[in-house]
């Protein structure tokens, strides 16, 4: 199926309807892309402004500043803001190279993000019921 999705992007449909096409979810489909079709990759990266180094630097700066700040009711935001420095000195926070890919089973993903949404809806629903019943004994 994966070559199907990258077929179909090549052949000109977009996301949304080689999505439909499929029968998976739109996430889906930008997964195998950016994994696969090297044309995507490369269209993503046009609508990505890059920063330049001297953005860079002042955004790393500001992250130190932040990490070095005592003025944090959550000392997590300083945390994370140390640990960000911390793996950027030691090249951790560099993307990998388009050809380092984890295998993941497109079908697999696409059925636990259904579930996922499915659960995420009759959570919803029950939160609604209960505050509905709520609303009723209150008044």
């Amino acid at each position: 199926m994966e070559e199907q999705i990258v077929t179909a992007y090549k052949e000109g449909l977009s996301v949304p309807e080689i999505a439909e096409t499929f029968g998976v979810e739109e996430i889906t489909v930008k997964l195998v892309l950016s994994k696969l079709s090297k044309e995507y990759r490369e269209k993503l990266k046009e609508k990505v402004e890059e920063i330049s180094d001297e953005e860079k630097l002042e955004m790393l700066d500001i992250i130190k500043s932040i990490a070095r700040s005592q003025q944090f009711d959550n000392p997590g935001v300083a945390l994370k803001a140390a640990q960000f420095v911390f793996n950027e000195k030691k090249g951790r926070n560099q993307k990998l190279p388009d050809k380092v890919r984890n295998p993941i089973n497109i079908l697999v993903f696409n059925e636990e993000l259904v579930k996922a949404r499915e659960r995420l809806a009759q959570m919803q629903k029950a939160l609604l019921e209960t505050s509905q019943e709520k609303m009723v004994v209150d008044v």
